[in-house]
């Protein structure tokens, strides 16, 4: 029986020392990460910035945004489309606030410096 006990551990040896290898952990590559800002508290609900890095670039922006009104609602949704694109422009968190969404451009972009700052320190973006 020790024997059998040995193999058992030999080979399930193997399978932790293969598993980083496994497809099931592709989500976890250097090469393709998400960053996530904090949660910045406006009066018009919280903002966050969600950022994913792949090849040390930024290719993918989140606002995410819980607006407290159907107008902090709609003026949220003016302004995500305009902020991703500014930050897949601009690579970092140097981007213009939105005329009229003031205080949601403010949050996501202290947000996203911080989202950015960690890529950065990670060396996983430029």
């Amino acid at each position: 029986m020790p024997r059998k006990s040995i193999t058992a551990t030999t080979s399930l040896g193997a399978l932790l020392l293969a598993a980083p290898w496994h497809p099931a952990h592709a989500a976890s590559k250097p090469g393709n990460i998400t960053y996530k800002g904090p949660i910045v508290d406006t009066r018009y609900g919280p903002v966050e910035a969600i950022i994913k890095v792949k090849s040390k670039k930024i290719y993918k922006v989140i606002l995410a945004a819980a607006p407290d009104t159907d107008r902090s609602q709609f003026i949220d949704e003016q302004a995500a489309p305009l902020l991703r694109d500014e930050v897949l422009k601009a690579q970092s968190a140097r981007v213009d606030m939105i005329s009229g969404a003031t205080v949601t451009s403010g949050a996501f972009i202290q947000s996203l410096g911080k989202a950015v700052k960690k890529a950065r320190k990670a060396h996983t973006l430029r």
